[in-house]
């Protein structure tokens, strides 16, 4: 395959260890306890969907869009706008993913965690017009260079 005209490089398809979970229910309880939220710009600022400003992707363990620091709503007119289920709950980075339309964080909170501080910037948040949850990490924190590269 590495002969073969056009091709650069090849890699093994490799499994990869994300965040360890502590715990198995974290989803907007880690959120909570993070104080990420706590700053209060959130709850101080409206948000407002446009179509102007930017659009951040976050590919991690996906994102409790319930969370109400995060819009409470996944989809058009919510800031968690975008997003998708490329590995699904029961993935244990063994090459059997179940993905699916929706990248609800039902077990880990990294990623709930990680658009929280990046919602709550007070000094870009204004430019912040979307959110993409893509999550690659099933509920034991594992994924495969392919996932990766799919959801980038």
């Amino acid at each position: 395959m590495a002969a073969l005209p056009g091709v650069k490089k090849i890699w093994p398809a490799t499994a990869l260890i994300g965040h360890t979970p502590i715990q198995h229910t974290f989803g907007s309880a880690l959120f909570n306890a993070t104080g990420a939220a706590d700053h209060g710009s959130l709850k101080r600022r409206a948000f407002s969907p446009s179509h102007e400003g930017v659009k951040v992707g976050i590919i991690d363990s996906g994102i409790d869009y319930r969370h109400p620091d995060l819009g409470g709503c996944f989809g058009s007119g919510c800031l968690v706008t975008y997003g998708y289920d490329f590995v699904g709950d029961a993935y244990t980075g063994d090459g059997n993913a179940r993905p699916d339309s929706d990248p609800m964080d039902e077990c880990n909170g990294h990623g709930t965690h990680v658009a929280g501080i990046i919602a709550n910037d007070a000094d870009h948040f204004s430019s912040i017009s979307a959110l993409g949850a893509y999550r690659v990490l099933g509920c034991r924190g594992r994924t495969e260079l392919e996932v990766m590269v799919s959801a980038m």
